[in-house]
């Protein structure tokens, strides 16, 4: 499902999303998803919410203000997504198109942030979209090395369970 839609609704365990043109049929279509459902806006401009949850029947903002995402790449808008913690943001922009194996203007790949930000869900889901579990940093730091500086057990199990 890769197009200019600009909203995106989660489905509330993950599996699905969809993309609707305007807000007031997006936040209808999560509404009707159900508690825990996610609504993102993908072109969020600076301070404007990008994400909303279904809370109690209703849509409530989340912490998590738009970075100016109207005026960046599908990859750059990933990385910051990442580097925000937020899966549903994350997963709106792979639907919309953005590459899981994206890297940042360094070279550092989006699997190396989603480790880094200690992640599990999102280093999951990367690689569940084709994300290169061998990617490596400038440095040379692979994703696996990574987690096991840092200690992450859970991204260290989710990395070994790609292994042939």
């Amino acid at each position: 499902m890769k197009g200019n839609a600009r909203y995106f609704v989660r489905s509330p365990d993950g599996q699905v999303i969809a993309d609707y043109d305007t807000a007031e049929v997006a936040e209808r279509a999560a509404i009707k998803l159900g508690e825990d459902a996610h609504l993102v806006d993908t072109l969020a401009p600076v301070y404007v919410p990008m994400i909303q949850r279904v809370v109690d029947g209703q849509l409530q903002i989340l912490g998590v203000g738009g970075w100016g995402a109207d005026r960046l790449s599908l990859a750059q808008n990933l990385l910051h997504a990442i580097k925000r913690k937020q899966i549903a943001i994350v997963h709106a922009y792979c639907a919309k198109g953005a590459d899981p194996d994206a890297c940042d203007e360094t070279g550092k790949p989006a699997i190396i942030w989603a480790v880094a930000s200690g992640c599990s869900e999102i280093v999951q889901f990367l690689l569940e979209r084709g994300a290169n579990p061998a990617a490596t940093d400038p440095e040379g730091v692979a994703a696996l090395g990574l987690a096991t500086a840092r200690g992450e057990t859970e991204i260290i199990d989710v990395l070994l369970n790609t292994l042939p």
